[in-house]
């Protein structure tokens, strides 16, 4: 019995060397394997930051624009009643002018008129 033991020592002994290779072996590509994931995630995670900034940056032109378009349509507003109070002011200026007309010819005509 005693030459079978060492026999059976140096069996386990090489399984077990064999089997620490193995798991050596397979620890090396779980930490490659990890390692690509951080890669990985260190890029989505960029890539996330730059698509929130440009998401900002996005929001922020479209409330600058509506700001603008607004100011616009309230100006347009203020043109509008500018320019219908102006036409009115011309209407009632021609009405105006229109009456001094007819009380410039009636004065004429009763001024050309002989007098009795």
């Amino acid at each position: 019995m005693l030459a079978k033991k060492p026999v059976e020592d140096t069996g386990k002994t090489s399984r077990s060397t064999t089997e620490v290779e193995n798991l050596t072996a397979l620890l090396d590509s779980e930490r490659k394997r990890a390692d690509e994931y951080e890669k990985k995630y260190a890029e989505a995670l960029e890539s996330n930051n730059i698509m929130r900034r440009k998401l900002e940056e996005s929001e922020t032109r479209e409330r600058e624009w509506s700001m603008e378009a607004s100011d616009e349509a309230l100006n347009i507003g203020k043109k509008t009643t500018t320019t219908m109070e102006d036409t009115k002011k011309i209407e009632n200026l021609t009405a105006e002018l229109e009456n001094s007309k007819v009380m410039l010819v009636s004065y004429n005509v009763f001024s050309l008129s002989p007098v009795g």
